[in-house]
């Protein structure tokens, strides 16, 4: 019979649940404030990625790779990032000159 998670394990479901309200929040209320959704949207994305580590579902080796090596897709996620908005600059019309 598989066992029951502790609940000091289960503290990325306090993440998701934060994430469902912002989200809940913005779908629901009258003034829909577009800035609940980024918030939102990365509460639920750390809970759903730290659940797994916390209940042991993560191989140890899987768990020191990505201890080592962490930094170095932070890096690149941020690359990603920069390489996009360079992309999105070259790619948009000039503006024209103003007439006198």
């Amino acid at each position: 019979m598989a066992e029951a998670a502790s609940l000091p394990a289960l503290w990325p479901v306090g993440l998701v649940v934060v994430g469902v309200a912002l989200i809940l929040t913005l779908l629901l209320s009258a003034r829909r404030d577009r800035r609940l959704l980024l918030p939102g949207l990365s509460f639920i994305t750390a809970g759903v990625v730290a659940l797994p580590f916390t209940l042991g579902m993560v191989p140890p080796a899987v768990v020191d790779l990505i201890a080592t090596y962490w930094p170095l897709l932070f890096a690149l996620v941020g690359l990603a990032a920069l390489l996009g908005v360079l992309r999105r600059r070259a790619e948009a019309p000039e503006p024209s000159p103003e007439n006198p």
